[in-house]
C-alpha cells in the first residue's frame, strides 16, 4: 500500500486547478457578454499577451476587454498586465528599493530634503537603533511604551509591509491599560503589543496622527483622505501622470484600496472628482455618495491640490532614478504631507479606476 500523499504537495496543483476552473467561468461569462466564441475571446487574448502591454488571459477577463462596446482595438493594446509592472519595476536599481521599501529611511530621507512628512515619534526593532528617534528594543521597552510612554494620537504601521496591513490609528488611553483605536474599538496594551512583536525583526512604526482637510471632513467624515500620483520620470523630468483619491469607509482605518474603501479618478490639473467608486474584494461599483455620510462626492474638488501635484513633482526629482512613482499624499489640515512612495505602483489599480490602459503615449516612449 502506497503512504498518504502530503497535502503539501497536493496545495500547488489544487490551487492550479481552481485557477483554471475559475479562468473556465469567467471564458463562459464572456461569452454569454460579448457573443463571442471562446476561441475568438481566447485567440484574441494571446494577442494581447504579445503585445506592448503584455496582458494575460485573466487580466483581458478582468477588464472586460471582451466587450467591443466599450474598448476598441487600439484602447485594449493600451492596458498594461502584471508581467509590463515586472519589467517598469526592473528599471529601478535595486539601491533604490531599499529606500523605497523601508518607512522609515524613506521619511529620514524626504524630511532630510525639507519635504512635509509625518513626525516620526518612536520605532519598535529589536536589531535597528536610530539617533535622534526613540528605539524600542524589545517586548518591553513596546509595552511600556504603549502603557506609559506615548503621546497620542498616534498612527502605527509596519517598516516593510504594505496594503494597510496591521496599520491603525491609536487615539487615547482608556481605563485598565487599554487604548481607543481609531474604529472606536478598545483594545488593551498587551493585544496590541502581541500583534506588533512579529515586526521584531524589521521594526513597526509609530508616527503623529494627520488631521484630515477641513473640507475633505464635509463630504468624507472625520477620517483622513489621501492621494496616489503617478508620477513618470522622463529625461530626468517629472511628468504627473495618474492621481486617485482614497476614502476610506465604514471602521477601516486606513484608505488602501483593497479593504471596502473608495477611490476616485482626479481629473489633472482642476482636481475634479467627477465618480467614485467603492472598491471590494469582488470588484468596484459607481456610487454618488460617502455611505456613511451621505454627502455627494461628484463635483468635489480636492482642496489644495495645485500643491499637491507641485509637491509631489519636487519630491519626485530627489528619485531620478525611478522610472515610475506611486506617491501617497496626504490631503491635511495643515497642506499636503508626503506619506511615501512606491516603485511604480500599481497598474492595475490606475486602470480600474480610469477605465483606460496605462500605455498612454508618456509611458510608451519610457518603454521604447
Amino acid at each position: 500500500m502506497f503512504p498518504p500523499i502530503p497535502v503539501r504537495w497536493l496545495r500547488p496543483f489544487m490551487n492550479r486547478y481552481h485557477q483554471v476552473m475559475d479562468l473556465t467561468k469567467q471564458l463562459r461569462l464572456a461569452h454569454k457578454c460579448s457573443g463571442k466564441s471562446m476561441m475568438h475571446i481566447i485567440f484574441e487574448a494571446l494577442s494581447l499577451r504579445y503585445g506592448p502591454g503584455r496582458l494575460g488571459l485573466a487580466e483581458y477577463l478582468d477588464y472586460s476587454l471582451f466587450d467591443d462596446s466599450k474598448y476598441d482595438a487600439e484602447q485594449k493594446r493600451s492596458f498594461a498586465g502584471w508581467r509590463l509592472q515586472r519589467y517598469i519595476d526592473e528599471l529601478t536599481p535595486r539601491d533604490w528599493w531599499s529606500v523605497i521599501e523601508d518607512k522609515v529611511v524613506l521619511g529620514l530621507y524626504l524630511r532630510g530634503l525639507g519635504f512635509p512628512t509625518p513626525d516620526i515619534m518612536a520605532v519598535y526593532a529589536e536589531s535597528r537603533r536610530f539617533n535622534k528617534i526613540k528605539t524600542l528594543k524589545n517586548r518591553d521597552d513596546l509595552l511600556k511604551y504603549l502603557v506609559r510612554d506615548a503621546v497620542f494620537p498616534l498612527f502605527g504601521k509596519p517598516v516593510r509591509q504594505g496594503h494597510g496591513i496591521d496599520a491603525m490609528s491609536l487615539i487615547r488611553h482608556v481605563d485598565n491599560g487599554s487604548i481607543q483605536l481609531g474604529n472606536g474599538e478598545i483594545e488593551s496594551c498587551e493585544s496590541i503589543t502581541a500583534r506588533i512583536v512579529q515586526y521584531s525583526s524589521k521594526g513597526y512604526l509609530f508616527q503623529e496622527l494627520l488631521r484630515p482637510h477641513p473640507d475633505t471632513v464635509i463630504v468624507c467624515g472625520d477620517r483622513l483622505t489621501s492621494l496616489r500620483m503617478t508620477v513618470m520620470m522622463d529625461q530626468d523630468v517629472p511628468n504627473l501622470l495618474f492621481s486617485q483619491w482614497k476614502v476610506p469607509v465604514g471602521r477601516n482605518m486606513v484608505d488602501n484600496t483593497g479593504m471596502y474603501n473608495i477611490v476616485a479618478p482626479v481629473d489633472l490639473p482642476s482636481g475634479l472628482i467627477a465618480m467614485a467608486y467603492l472598491v471590494d474584494q469582488q470588484g468596484q461599483s459607481q456610487i454618488k455618495t460617502h455611505p456613511d455620510v451621505g454627502v455627494s462626492l461628484e463635483g468635489f474638488v480636492i482642496p489644495d491640490f495645485s500643491e499637491a501635484c507641485e509637491l509631489c513633482l519636487k519630491a519626485a526629482r530627489s528619485l531620478p532614478d525611478i522610472a515610475v512613482q506611486g506617491w501617497d499624499v496626504a490631503i491635511t489640515d495643515a497642506g499636503p504631507v508626503l506619506i511615501e512612495t512606491n516603485v511604480t505602483g500599481d497598474i492595475d489599480k490606475i486602470q480600474h479606476t480610469f477605465g483606460t490602459g496605462f500605455l498612454i503615449p508618456e509611458t510608451r516612449r519610457l518603454l521604447k
